[in-house]
């Protein structure tokens, strides 16, 4: 900072130690624009750490920022956070607008808008819980600020169409630069006295240096170890992204355990919608290798989650999700097939897993054995298996239809296609499952042999 300030004092011709009176003389609050400097360099040091030479932030920016809040005073402004989902064919819009709207359903029941963007948002700016910090009126894209000034501080608006995919939009909050009576917001640093002018850019000035705010127009996948944690509740910084967890901790797929990771954000946040997390004393999930789908559950308001991996490279990724939620998230390294429900306690149990090739069927069996104890199972099979399970007729209904549908009411909710995996199975499509259960007791059900 002491170089900046020096740097600052030079290039505008201002005798050494003399720039807080220039500001004063300026009618500039001091500490508000040393703020100011410190995240122009905070941020240059972030886009130099994270998206490599690709972006240049120059020393000349942190003079321009002096200029820029007086050019910008008495304009309006708007901290804006987003959810970036991108369309990256024409057969995926709708798949997409759905998910857009799932997380936004999801936000609007409560979830924490930065612990979704974090998650799933395919922006830059899910390094930061999406936010993109102060933008001047106009400088968004016309169909994101037209939903934008609609919103009152503290609200979201729908999904919104723009450029290659879908944003939801959120006002943080919104002001009028070096207003001589600023509204207290975030970004203000809870400054009692109430006096201190609002200042363009305050929390991410280089966004709005660029052509575009990052994130409104460019997306990108962070990697690299160091990124900030998870925010919800009292936590203050995002999780890092799943490309992260998997780097650290030495994620590939084994196959000896028949892992496809589901990384998609999309996807899992529509499977732990479907789930209804919020319904379930307890959600079982079986298999979660790095979490994605965890991570969707717990933002779905699910009360408490206990996950099983048997993979201890996993398990080690899951802790430090744990960690973050003491009270809500529990991870036993183990073998689901040796896991036995009736430890979870006399709750309503819920069952959501992205089910292993090699033992899909036989883990069905056997929670069948204690439909007594389950609210729901939300289960992602092979197709071929999920159309035993909820055939009514034909080739495919046998032993295994019958026995599912004695038991549970079965409805097959969606195809998901191979792209969804890391790394795509080999075999055909897979399809989740909902079953709702208990419908009759197991004592009565009947038997038919398997063709």
């Amino acid at each position: 900072m002491a170089n900046a300030r020096r740097s600052v004092e030079q290039r505008n011709g201002i005798a050494a130690g003399g720039l807080d009176d220039f500001l004063r003389s300026q009618r500039l609050d001091v500490a508000a624009v040393t703020d100011q400097l410190r995240a122009e360099i905070l941020w240059s040091k972030l886009v130099r750490g994270r998206l490599g030479a690709a972006v240049s932030v120059g020393e000349g920016e942190i003079d321009e920022a002096l200029a820029r809040l007086e050019a910008n005073r008495g304009r309006p402004e708007y901290r804006v956070a987003e959810i970036f989902l991108a369309v990256e064919s024409s057969e995926r819009e709708g798949e997409v607008r759905a998910a857009a709207t799932s997380l936004y359903e999801q936000v609007a029941a409560g979830a924490s808008f930065a612990q979704i963007a974090s998650q799933f948002s395919q922006s830059a700016t899910a390094a930061v819980g999406g936010d993109i910090g102060w933008v001047l009126e106009g400088e968004l894209p016309s169909e994101i600020e037209a939903a934008l000034v609609q919103l009152e501080p503290g609200s979201v608006a729908p999904p919104v169409r723009a450029f290659d995919g879908y944003t939801i939009v959120s006002l943080i909050d919104r002001r009028t630069v070096l207003s001589d009576a600023p509204a207290a917001g975030p970004g203000s640093g809870g400054d009692s006295t109430g006096d201190r002018p609002a200042q363009a850019g305050d929390a991410r000035p280089a966004l709005r240096t660029r052509p575009a705010p990052l994130g409104i127009h460019q997306r990108t996948h962070l990697t690299g170890a160091g990124a900030p944690d998870a925010v919800e509740g009292g936590h203050d910084t995002p999780l890092p992204p799943l490309s992260t967890v998997i780097a650290r901790h030495d994620l590939r797929p084994r196959r000896a355990l028949g892992q496809h990771f589901l990384l998609d954000p999309g996807l899992c946040g529509k499977i732990a919608h479907a789930a209804r997390p919020r319904t379930s004393a307890v959600i079982l999930e079986v298999g979660p290798g790095p979490g994605g789908l965890t991570r969707a559950l717990l933002a779905a308001g699910a009360a408490r989650v206990v996950a099983v991996e048997k993979d201890r490279r996993c398990v080690a990724a899951l802790g430090e999700l744990a960690a973050r939620y003491p009270d809500r998230l529990e991870v036993i390294e183990g073998d689901a097939l040796a896991f036995d429900i009736a430890t979870l306690g006399r709750v309503r149990i819920g069952i959501v897993a992205n089910l292993p090739y090699n033992v899909g069927t036989r883990l069905l069996l056997r929670w069948l054995e204690q439909v007594e104890r389950l609210d729901s199972m939300t289960l992602m099979f092979q197709k071929e298996v999920a159309q035993r399970i909820t055939a009514t007729g034909g080739r495919d209904y046998g032993g295994l239809s019958v026995r599912a549908q004695w038991l549970c009411t079965c409805e097959r909710l969606f195809d998901v296609g191979p792209r969804a995996f890391v790394p795509p199975p080999a075999v055909t499509p897979r399809w989740c499952v909902w079953c709702r259960g208990p419908r009759r007791s197991r004592r009565r059900t009947p038997t038919r042999s398997t063709p």
